[in-house]
């Protein structure tokens, strides 16, 4: 089992609509003319409208208690208001800049999501992962300061528990060896301790990941007994570097970098 290789020291609606609606182009008040909050509420709308087009009440029903919405425009209210104040601030303070050019792309992009995708980009921008990153970009660098991981200037980047910008992440960030003393050198600022194992790695990268679902290309989220923690996917060991070794995540047979204890 992987987990004893753990160590354990480890508002209201305002009637806009979305941007793929073509009410926000430029020919009727459209992207010159809107605030960085609207434009966060009408990237939401699209988003809700795209979840819904997907999946029925029943399917949802566990978001829904969540948020405490029951259709697109409630779903849309719930999201923004969450998220949307913040992300407008993080504009204001050059924390996140806005580029207009791409709200008709952005809304026509998450209206023809495929559903497998739009339950983790809803989500994840919950979490304060914008669906659009090429509309908001963040100007953070890795290990500054952070509400949102939509200031995060990298790539996947993730805000951390104690509010600093991650590094770009993706699989081969969690294919590094690391102890305590060195976590911030991990691209994910994590370093999780492992017990004695036959790779004879002390610890490895990796990132906190619960609520964001987004450890970057080519990792998983893995329910572990340390917390969901982000590690590389694989298929044989010679997938994986930094000494670590491809083993089995779950009786799925999913499979990731790590070590073997026996």
């Amino acid at each position: 089992m992987l987990i004893a290789a753990w160590g354990s020291g480890c508002g209201e609606d305002d009637g806009g609509g979305g941007l793929g609606a073509g009410t926000h182009t430029a020919g009727d008040g459209g992207p010159e003319a809107r605030s960085p909050i609207d434009i966060c509420k009408a990237m939401n709308a699209d988003l809700c409208e795209r979840l819904y087009t997907c999946f029925r009440h029943a399917d949802s029903r566990d978001l829904e208690r969540w948020l405490r919405f029951q259709d697109p425009a409630t779903c849309a209210v719930a999201v923004s208001d969450g998220v949307c104040p913040d992300i407008a601030y993080a504009v204001e303070e050059d924390r996140i800049n806005l580029y207009l050019d791409g709200t008709e792309d952005c809304g026509a992009t998450l209206l023809r999501l495929s559903c497998d995708d739009v339950i983790q980009i809803f989500v994840g921008n919950v979490a304060g992962r914008v669906p659009c990153p090429e509309l908001f970009v963040g100007t953070r660098a890795k290990g500054e300061d952070c509400i949102h991981a939509a200031e995060c200037g990298e790539e996947a980047a993730q805000c951390s528990g104690n509010g600093r910008c991650s590094g770009a992440l993706g699989g081969d960030s969690y294919e590094r060896e690391c102890t305590a003393s060195s976590s911030s050198e991990c691209d994910g600022l994590a370093c999780l301790p492992l017990n004695p194992n036959l790779q004879r790695r002390a610890g490895m990268c990796t990132a906190p990941c619960e609520g964001h679902w987004d450890c970057g290309e080519g990792a998983v989220c893995a329910d572990l007994e340390a917390g969901q923690l982000c590690l590389s996917t694989c298929r044989r060991d010679t997938d994986c570097a930094g000494g670590f070794v491809c083993v089995e995540a779950n009786d799925e047979g999913d499979k990731v970098c790590f070590v073997r204890t026996g």
